[in-house]
């Protein structure tokens, strides 16, 4: 039993040694590391479902000069590692002027399609977009006529 005693003394002592000696302890040498790490912009675009709309004119409404609008028109994928905007453009040439806004934005504007002109923009992420499509005439003399209007996108950063 008196050993037992000596044995809790000895380590009640190296238990404060130990203390004292890590509160008292003070760093020597501090450095630093900075890594820099460039990550090359990633976009991939992938159409699920065609964007394209076949019209008939004349349509109803024509003749007064009301568009012809077709809601909910295919289905683009984009994925990107940053920023991106999506351009629209008309795979051949139309009669027509056409115009594209995001399916899920009833309230955007229309943007002509062109080429030129963003049609939606996002950041980092993965989207599926789809399109309502307006088409107007772009002068007279068409007679009776029927075109099938396909769009082709581009990706691109901001």
């Amino acid at each position: 039993m008196r050993n037992h005693g000596f044995v809790i003394v000895g380590l009640a002592l190296v238990l404060v040694f130990a203390i004292v000696i890590t509160t008292s302890a003070r760093v020597l040498d501090q450095r630093s590391l900075r890594i820099r790490v460039s990550v090359a912009a990633m976009q991939e675009l992938q159409v699920l479902e065609p964007v394209a709309v076949a019209v008939s004119y004349p349509w109803e409404g024509a003749d007064q000069g009301r568009p012809l609008e077709i809601k909910n028109v295919g289905m683009v994928r984009i994925r990107s590692n940053s920023g991106w905007v999506l351009y629209p453009d008309v795979v051949s040439n139309s009669r027509f002027r056409v115009s594209v806004r995001p399916s899920n934005s009833p309230t955007a504007n229309w943007m002509v399609v062109s080429g030129n002109n963003p049609v939606i923009a996002g950041s980092m992420g993965s989207y599926d977009l789809s399109f309502d499509v307006r088409v107007e005439t772009s002068g007279s003399g068409l007679g009776q006529y029927q075109e099938i209007i396909e769009l082709g996108f581009t990706a691109s950063q901001p």
